[in-house]
């Protein structure tokens, strides 16, 4: 207490100090914080960046197809049976250009040779590397590890696909009648179809060779379509 008898408060005393006060706030009474005031709305974005326009890739490209006509016009050869022999192509002159020749054929004698290989949808059992044929016999000791261009028909359509080179391993023939050719007839999918009763005779009385074959190591001289 101070002289005089007044009265002096205890931070007034001993010549301490006023202790400052936190500064009275100016903002106006009901005003809120900024932090709490509600953020104006955003414009969403409608222009994506490139990385999520882009369309995903393909995993499974279409593969390139021939026709019947196509494979037959590029390839001579005399029939469409599976393994089908060499035509001779026509001499060159002012009105017709030099027909392609295979580069497996050249030098072979044309009615000696493979041209191509036919594998027809419904009609073997492991294709192509197990392949069953009634013509041609005669071709197939000649041609062995010849490196023949193989065309296998699609599922739907006549359409074929070029598959590669592939080589003739071996074979076996089997006489018609025998429970080899009935076994193969009666399991292959081309006989669940429609046949006359002369096409069912031929199919079971006639030789047929089983052709093993296999995908050369050596692919180098290409697709013959597109040579």
């Amino acid at each position: 207490m101070a002289s005089g008898g007044a009265y002096v408060p205890p931070h007034r005393r001993n010549g301490a100090e006023t202790i400052p006060t936190s500064p009275t706030s100016t903002r106006p009474s009901g005003t809120s914080h900024p932090a709490n005031s509600q953020k104006s709305a955003i414009a969403p974005v409608r222009v994506f960046p490139t990385a999520f326009n882009r369309q995903p890739p393909n995993r499974f490209p279409r593969p390139v197809t021939y026709s019947d006509r196509d494979i037959r016009d590029r390839i001579l050869g005399g029939t469409t049976h599976t393994f089908s022999r060499a035509l001779m192509p026509v001499p060159a002159n002012d009105d017709m250009p030099a027909q392609f020749v295979d580069p497996s054929m050249v030098d072979l004698p044309w009615d000696e040779t493979i041209c191509r290989i036919m594998v027809h949808k419904d009609a073997h059992l492991n294709p192509p590397e197990e392949l069953w044929t009634r013509n041609n016999f005669d071709l197939l000791e000649r041609n062995r590890n010849r490196r023949i261009p193989l065309f296998q028909q699609l599922t739907r359509g006549w359409r074929w696909e070029y598959k590669g080179r592939y080589e003739v391993v071996s074979y076996t023939i089997y006489k018609g009648g025998s429970d080899e050719v009935k076994k193969f007839i009666l399991e292959r999918q081309e006989s669940q179809k429609e046949k006359s009763p002369e096409a069912w005779a031929a199919a079971f009385t006639e030789d047929w060779a089983k052709v093993e074959l296999r995908l050369s190591d050596d692919q180098s001289l290409g697709n013959p379509m597109e040579l």
